[in-house]
Formats: structure tokens, sequence, C-alpha cells
């Protein structure tokens, strides 16, 4: 790790609100220093979350030439932020560009959140703008979205060919690599930022640490008794930090890291010799049959589903599930929430239902199990560090993320193939060396 990233992780309280900034001074010098595009001819959907951050990158877009009347957003609900959502639509000037709020934390969230996005694909199709379309995407949403429509043969599923799709999330990345023949049938050309390295180097410390400061302080709200051993799945860029956090954060626990990649599983023996490391979480054994689980803290930072209903007889009582990646995907929370509702016997059972209701998007969840065993979601299983502040990270960290967005938007225009590309090394390099430097001051 780059000894600047190092003092600087040394130097932030993650627990602080960074309020975010109208301008973004990485983002200013990389527009300085390139060439920027006409982007007068083009659409565009903004499927992002509503953070201090996003309007200073939007804004550019604008200041390129993007018509405001034709951007359009839909935003990520657990980290929509209504200053930030008032700032974007005064924007766009109109504030029917964004679907309506969304704040259950009950309801299954792929299917509403891939709703949310079909329908303003219609809006934006009624309004006549489709054509020449830039998404700045954060999980795959458009592509989701259209290869649902392409499924059920649905004409608007070919209205958006020719799109240019900007992903920087890994579980998106990994799903559109999947999805190469939707690509291609579909007329989309999509760029992704997700494999950079400025977002492996630069920006997963940074994630990591806020993801296991968040916890850090849920856990001490929600098990006053201590934490005794922590479980972390996935030992990826974010996993690592996040780990690193965890151990500094609980010192005397125990630690099991869980991964299917023999080159993390190495990484993760060197980092953490005193710590359990296997492939799967399956391959855990309770200390003792007729004993309850042993995990006080399970956080997810594979991007996919990593903790499955099977799983619930590893949790300690009183556990905490937390997630450290994008959306709800790590835990399997709509088949709790299945569970609870469909069990006629009440052995597994919500337990606060109208609180979690009245709190909203980020309340914890307390569910009940087998054997009387209670376990809380965090943050009602969406990342744990996107707990409602305008903005989770300082400007100087989350800036090179905006800036390599921006660069990627600038790299589409030239593609004509309906291929996956990942970032230009010269950019990303660019952006990292400069990020770097703001990062030092």
């Amino acid at each position: 790790m780059d000894p600047r990233i190092s003092a600087a992780l040394g130097s932030f309280d993650f627990s602080a609100d960074f309020i975010g900034n109208s301008q973004l001074p990485l983002l200013d010098d990389y527009r300085r220093h390139h060439a920027r595009a006409d982007l007068s001819a083009h659409n565009l959907l903004v499927i992002q979350h509503q953070l201090g951050t996003t309007v200073p990158l939007v804004q550019a877009l604008i200041d390129d030439g993007i018509d405001p009347n034709r951007t359009w957003f839909v935003d990520i609900p657990y980290s929509t932020h209504p200053d930030v959502r008032e700032a974007l639509l005064q924007l766009a000037g109109d504030p029917t560009h964004c679907p309506a709020l969304f704040t259950d934390p009950l309801v299954d969230y792929t299917s509403a959140q891939l709703t949310r996005v079909i329908s303003t694909l219609f809006d934006m199709l009624d309004h006549h703008c489709n054509a020449d379309l830039i998404v700045l995407d954060d999980g795959a949403y458009f592509l989701r979205a259209l290869s649902v429509l392409h499924a059920i043969s649905h004409e608007a599923a070919r209205a958006f060919a020719g799109a240019r799709m900007i992903e920087q999330t890994t579980r998106g990345h990994e799903f559109i690599k999947s999805h190469a023949d939707d690509l291609r049938q579909l007329g989309i050309r999509a760029t992704s930022i997700a494999r950079a390295q400025t977002k492996l180097q630069f920006e997963a410390p940074f994630i990591g640490a806020s993801v296991a400061t968040a916890l850090a302080s849920k856990a001490r709200a929600l098990r006053p008794e201590g934490v005794s051993h922590v479980a972390v799945l996935g030992y990826g860029a974010v996993g690592e930090a996040c780990a690193r956090q965890l151990h500094h954060e609980f010192p005397r626990a125990n630690m099991t890291v869980v991964d299917n990649d023999e080159e993390q599983l190495r990484a993760a023996t060197t980092a953490h010799p005193g710590a359990t490391v296997q492939a799967r979480l399956a391959e855990t054994e309770p200390r003792n049959p007729h004993e309850l689980g042993q995990f006080d803290i399970v956080v997810g930072c594979t991007g996919r589903n990593s903790f499955t209903l099977e799983d619930r007889r590893l949790l300690a009582p009183n556990a905490i599930l937390a997630s450290g990646s994008s959306a709800a995907v790590e835990f399997d929370r709509a088949g709790f929430v299945d569970l609870a509702d469909y069990r006629e016997n009440d052995e597994v059972e919500i337990l606060n239902r109208p609180e979690a209701h009245a709190m909203g998007i980020h309340a914890d969840i307390r569910l009940r199990f087998e054997r009387g065993v209670e376990v809380t979601f965090a943050n009602a299983g969406f990342p744990v560090n996107f707990d409602g502040r305008r903005e989770c990270l300082p400007v100087t960290a989350i800036q090179p993320t905006r800036c390599l967005m921006y660069a990627a938007v600038q790299q589409s225009l030239e593609q004509l193939d309906a291929v996956l590309h990942g970032l230009g090394k010269d950019a990303d390099e660019w952006i990292h060396a400069r990020g770097l430097a703001h990062l030092a001051g």
C-alpha cells in the first residue's frame, strides 16, 4: 500500500459525515489536462449513489454539453441523501426525472430497484430520450433491465441500442462479463472501471476502513457483551482492507476469512497468521454439535450472495450480519424475510417489523431463529457504511472514482463495438498518480 494512503487511513475519522463539496479538484485537474468531448448530442441516465460528490460529476458532464432537460436519474435508495437528490433534480430542471423514493427495508430490494429502472426507461422513451444515451451505472442495472425486457420479448429492449454504459462496481462488472451475449444482442457498448488500479489500490482501502468503522460502531451499540469472533467473507480489495481495520477495532477477537481464490487465501494467511482461513463458509464446523454457532459478526465483501439460509447455524446469539459491498446481495435477506413470513410455527420471526418500517431503509432488522437465537441485519442488509450521511468518504478519497467515471465517458465515445472494455491504462495511471498527490496535500 502506498504510504500516502496508509497515512490518510490513520488520519481520517471515518465516522464523520463528509459533507462533500461542490468541486472535485482532481476532476477539475483532469479536465484541464485532457481534451473534452462534445456531449451535446447525448442523453444521460445516472444510476448512482446520490451522495455529495455525485453533483460535481454530473455538472461536469452538463458543462461538456449534456442538456440538463435530457438528464435522468435513478438513485441507489440506501445511499440517497435528500439534499443531494434535490440538487441533482435542480440540475435536470424536472423533479419527475427520478422515480419516487423507495424506503421500505423489508421489500425484496432487487425486484424493487429493477422495477424502478424499467419504469424510468419507459418514461425516457415517452420523452424520446433513448437515442445516443450515456449511462453511469452502479450494479449493471441498465443491462439487467434491458435483459429482462428482451427475455419477455418487449419491444423496448432494442430501443436503447447504441447506448454507452459506464460501470463502476465489481458486482456490475461480473454481471456484464457473464452476459456478453446480451450486450451484443442489445447493442450496448460497455466500459468498466471496476478493475482499474485506482479502484482497487486507491479507493478500496478507504471503503474497507469505512465499512469496518461503521460496523464497529454498530457492534458497540448492538453487542454490549463484546465481540469474540469475526468472519470476513471475501478477501478482495475491500475485504482485505475491512479485515485489517476490524483487527484494529477488535484486536482480541478471533477471525475467520473465507475466499475461494487461492492467491487471496495466501494473502490472508500472511496478513493474519492467527486467523482461520478457508475456501468455503460451509467448511466451518460448530464448536460443538450441541452448542450454538460461533460468529458474533459476519461481514460480506464478495459482491455476491455469500451467506445463505443454511449458514444461520454458524451465528452466535445476538450476532450481527453486515454488508461491505453493493446492494443487498451478500446475505439472502429476502430469503430470511420469506422464511419468517411463511413459517407457521414462528420458529423464524422478524422481531421489530413495525419499528423497521417506521425507521425506513436504514433500519436494523432483528430476527429470531430456531432455538431462540436472535440476530441483526445491520442497516437492513445494505452496505453498513451507507448510513444516511451525505458522503461517507472524504473528498480526497472518493474523487478519483468520480474522475474515473468521467474519463470512461470520454473513452466510451470512441467505442464502436457492443462489448465490455476496461478503462485505458493511461487515464487510469494519470488519475491514480494525481489522486495520490491530492491525497498528500
